[in-house]
């Protein structure tokens, strides 16, 4: 949408006080989700600079809900001087139903709840930050467009910014990118 297309949007559907609100929502859930998405970021990250170590399976339990199974296994650990500690441990959501007596690696807390840090879990971790970043900037981008319509109409920020608010979608991909290199970097580091 260029910027003569936008002012025309502008004049047939003037900026409410209801429209900045609603994009300062849109903002305040994208916050929001960054924020919570942190902490499975940090788990995951504590994950990777805790060693392996070695669990013998004493039980397993798989759960079926309509379509998906979960198996949950409790067994006893080997913490070695990792900080772990010692007696029963859980393994929620193991990839498999292992036998009595199987001896695993995994990688715990140091109240004893173990798993392994899959492909998966790592997508999963950077989802919600990533979706928070992006949602937190195309609002963000639409209320300041919004605002500055509302407070002074016809007027237009300074350059590049101007151009910059007027494509949510850019400032929703320039938000992904730092987000997941941001990320990435944290996890990994």
């Amino acid at each position: 949408m260029s910027h003569e297309q936008a002012y025309r949007w502008n004049d047939r559907y003037p900026p409410s006080g209801a429209s900045v609100g609603l994009l300062l929502f849109v903002f305040a859930l994208g916050a929001a989700m960054l924020v919570g998405g942190l902490g499975n970021l940090t788990e995951l990250r504590q994950q990777h600079h805790s060693p392996d170590l070695l669990m013998t399976v004493t039980h397993c339990e798989t759960t079926r809900r309509t379509q998906h199974a979960t198996t949950d296994c409790v067994g006893i650990g080997r913490p070695g001087s990792s900080g772990v500690t010692t007696g029963t441990w859980r393994y929620d959501d193991t990839p498999d139903e292992y036998a009595i007596g199987a001896v695993v690696t995994v990688r715990c807390t140091p109240d004893g709840t173990c798993n392994r840090p899959t492909v998966g879990r790592h997508i999963l971790a950077l989802l919600l930050p990533l979706a928070g970043a992006a949602l937190a900037g195309i609002g963000l981008s639409g209320a300041c467009n919004q605002l500055v319509e509302l407070l002074a109409p016809g007027r237009r920020l300074p350059q590049p910014l101007d151009g910059f608010l007027h494509r949510p979608g850019v400032v929703a991909v320039v938000a992904l990118v730092l987000s997941l290199i941001g990320s990435l970097v944290y996890m990994l580091t």
